[in-house]
C-alpha cells in the first residue's frame, strides 16, 4: 500500500524511467506493464532476441511522456514488481498497452 501511494504521488510530478521494453521506474520502484510482452534485454535467448528488446525499449522511450500510467493489480506472480496499464494521453488516443 506505502509503495503504491508513492508511486502514484510520483507520477503526479514526472515521468517514469525505462527499463526495458515492458518495464519502468518511478521514485524507486519497478512497474511491469501489462497486456504487452515485449523481448528480454537482459537475458535474450539470441542476438535477435535483444535486438528486439533494444528497439521495443527505445520505443517505449519513445512514447513514455504521451502515457498516463494506471496501477493495477497483478494477475499472476510478477517478482515484486507493480502493475500498471498504460493509456496514451490526448493525440495519441487509444489503449497502448
Amino acid at each position: 500500500m506505502i509503495k503504491e501511494a508513492l508511486v502514484l504521488a510520483a507520477l503526479a510530478v514526472s515521468s517514469p524511467t525505462v527499463i526495458d521494453g515492458d518495464t519502468v521506474r518511478i521514485a524507486g520502484v519497478s512497474i511491469r506493464l501489462t497486456n504487452y510482452d515485449a523481448p528480454e534485454l537482459f537475458h535474450p535467448k539470441c542476438p535477435r532476441e535483444l535486438m528486439q528488446a533494444r528497439a521495443a525499449r527505445v520505443e517505449l522511450e519513445r512514447l513514455i511522456a504521451s502515457v498516463k500510467l494506471e496501477l493495477t493489480p497483478c494477475a499472476f506472480a510478477n517478482y515484486g514488481l507493480l502493475c500498471a496499464e498504460g493509456r496514451a494521453v490526448a493525440s495519441l488516443g487509444s489503449k497502448l498497452f
